[in-house]
């Protein structure tokens, strides 16, 4: 598999572009034919292949599998990337909602509400409403080098774990998020142009040489990178970097001072919820009723601090 040189030999040339040309014909050949709606296929009790399920991404099975209320049935497809990027911010709304140990103080749970409230604000800004409706494609959601396996000269042989594909707004379509090895929260933004540009270089030709004048993903992408739909997707399926990645990404497109600005938060935590003041204190309640639990469940006097990703997930001083 390819995580297994990718560190060591990730410098030569010859290697990446043998990669790329490799991946950009994987998404090129996945993307080619434009589907109408977003979602999943399912084999329906006739044994068709259907698009009726909902997109099923790896963050909604972890949500699923933490307990987290959805509102996203299996059954719901969409229509347009409007209604999706609504209901897929409503994902990260219910993981703050119910997860226990979901804040972790009360200027954690203000600064998570703040990111969710102007998250779903700036969506329209970022996406074109032009592309709202169409095209949709199909694409991987899971495609980390561990899921793929290539030769001595990293020539791509086989892609595996496929269950999380499915048919997103065709702006959502972007390059893989580890070209620099990097978290999709800490991705240092000139390293990563740079092997961006290198992997758009060899899209661009490969679209061309399959599909003769055809453009429109290699032109779509660039954009996406330029207008900032490349950081939002990013946040969309990560539960740890979304909010980083909106106050280090987003938020700065339209006001950098306000990542500093108390003033901002005291204005947009209130409009996550109605009554955020008594949502707030039952976010501690929680907190604190999960960490007496965890403590008889591990006959423990005080629980360890905890870090993920540089983010605390638990101390006894919060508990």
């Amino acid at each position: 598999m390819l995580s297994r040189t990718w560190e060591d030999r990730r410098s030569d040339a010859r290697l990446r572009t043998n990669l790329y040309r490799g991946l950009s014909r994987i998404l090129l050949d996945m993307a080619r034919i434009p589907l109408p709606r977003i979602g999943s296929f399912i084999i329906d009790d006739h044994g068709y292949i259907q698009l009726s399920n909902r997109p099923f991404t790896l963050e909604v099975a972890d949500m699923e599998n933490c307990n987290i209320p959805l509102n996203m049935p299996r059954e719901v497809t969409f229509s347009s990337a409007d209604s999706y990027l609504a209901s897929a911010i409503s994902l990260h709304d219910n993981r703050l909602r119910h997860q226990p140990n979901g804040a972790i103080d009360r200027q954690d749970c203000i600064d998570q509400m703040s990111a969710l409230t102007m998250f779903r604000v700036v969506a329209s800004r970022l996406f074109k409403p032009e592309l709202s409706h169409c095209p949709f494609v199909y694409m991987l959601n899971d495609l980390h080098r561990s899921n793929i396996l290539v030769d001595k000269d990293w020539n791509i042989k086989y892609v595996i774990d496929l269950e999380w594909a499915c048919a997103k707004p065709i702006e959502m379509l972007h390059p893989p998020g580890w070209l620099t090895s990097q978290a999709v929260d800490v991705i240092y933004d000139d390293a990563y142009n740079k092997q961006r540009l290198e992997f758009m270089s060899i899209l661009q030709e490969e679209e061309q040489r399959i599909y003769g004048g055809s453009d429109s993903i290699s032109k779509t992408m660039p954009q996406g990178w330029s207008n900032g739909t490349f950081w939002y997707s990013l946040a969309l399926q990560s539960q740890t970097g979304v909010f980083s990645i909106f106050y280090d990404r987003i938020q700065p497109r339209f006001e950098r001072s306000h990542a500093t600005d108390s003033n901002f938060y005291r204005i947009a935590y209130p409009y996550f919820t109605m009554d955020a003041h008594a949502f707030i204190a039952h976010k501690l309640q929680q907190r604190a009723d999960y960490g007496k639990q965890l403590r008889i469940e591990f006959d423990m006097p005080q629980l360890p601090y905890i870090y993920f990703s540089n983010i605390l997930l638990f101390s006894a001083a919060t508990s």
